[in-house]
């Protein structure tokens, strides 16, 4: 899936953004590379110079093995932590939302606010965090 790497120059410093969209697993060998695609994501991360926000839809809710060893190989902390429970996809269906679009963010970044906003269009809800650098 498509990637898109960006620097954030704020007050207090510098942020690495990499915003990416790994393959939805609707078969086993898409399943295979959105899995490969977020291992992937783990060596993108650790290369940062800047601490790192990760954004995107990644196909994978917080519960799966493989968003885990993200989250552990990666050292990035899911900003959904201490907001509730979030969920962004499907519009239009209330009872089956799950949430599968993250921000996930460095410990040296501050989050102050997470919310999912309403719908705008997409088939996924947008995802807004307030965040600042330590």
């Amino acid at each position: 899936g498509p990637s898109v790497l960006a620097e954030a120059y704020l007050p207090q410093g510098t942020v690495s953004i990499i915003g990416t969209h790994p393959v939805p697993p609707l078969n086993r060998s898409f399943a295979e590379r959105r899995n490969l695609h977020l291992a992937e994501l783990t060596e993108a991360v650790l290369k940062q110079p800047h601490p790192v926000l990760l954004i995107g839809d990644l196909n994978t809710t917080p519960w799966s093995s493989n968003f885990q060893d993200l989250i552990e190989a990666s050292g990035l902390r899911n900003s959904m932590k201490g907001f509730g429970y979030q969920p962004s996809w499907p519009v239009g269906k209330p009872f089956l939302k799950i949430p599968i679009d993250h921000v996930l963010h460095a410990p040296e970044i501050i989050v102050h606010n997470r919310a999912v906003l309403g719908d705008v269009g997409s088939d996924h809800f947008p995802v807004i965090v307030d965040f600042s650098l330590q």
